[in-house]
């Protein structure tokens, strides 16, 4: 009789592998979507700061701290979001129930809501690159930035009281959970700035 495990030459059982895989760890794929995204986050950063100088914008301000870091917050958080959906990946369901994912979809969507809102009511920008790229600049992230904590604040609550709050002991899942703390703190800096500012 043949034994019942499986034939050393057979394939692993398809479900399982990709649910191995997705828990595995650092995949250079995600990787280099990580690596671009920081690239791509300190030069909005760099264009960010510059702007505020121009307009002498208080940096004593911590709020103003967190506008400063935002592109470079928001640019890992869509590369975060994107390198989870990559699969092999876990099912939705368990997905939705994994706090830094919920934090890095959150501030995605919220920030893309924002961007579109934004392009929409400066629609004569689009004529060109330089111009559209203008429109992402304090202006955006000020209020981007704080929307999006406040969107992860109530995901977070809601996971919470649903009973349905996973916390994953892998690197994205990790870094999610603190780029949504950032983001909270950062939506609390803007709630109660009157008693933010530094001597």
């Amino acid at each position: 009789m043949h034994s019942p495990k499986e034939h050393a030459g057979d394939p692993p059982n398809s479900d399982a592998s990709a649910h191995a895989q997705s828990r595995g760890g650092v995949r250079l794929s995600h990787l280099m979507l990580v690596i671009a995204a920081i690239a791509i986050g300190i030069v909005g950063t760099r264009k960010c700061d510059m702007q505020m100088r121009e307009l002498q914008i208080d940096r004593r301000n911590l709020v103003n701290w967190f506008v400063l870091a935002s592109p470079l917050l928001m640019s890992v958080s869509l590369a975060l979001m994107v390198a989870k959906l990559l699969p092999p990946r876990p099912k939705f369901q368990e997905l939705f129930r994994q706090a830094g994912f919920v934090a890095v979809w959150m501030t995605s969507l919220t920030a893309t809501l924002n961007a579109i809102k934004m392009i929409s009511i400066n629609l004569n920008k689009l004529s060109d690159f330089e111009s559209a790229a203008s429109l992402f600049n304090f202006a955006f992230f000020w209020p981007a930035g704080s929307e999006s904590g406040g969107s992860v604040l109530v995901a977070w609550i809601t996971l919470a009281l649903a009973g349905c709050w996973r916390s994953e002991p892998r690197w994205i899942d990790r870094v999610g959970r603190a780029l949504g703390v950032i983001y909270i703190s950062g939506y609390l800096a803007n709630q109660f700035s009157w008693l933010l500012w530094l001597p």
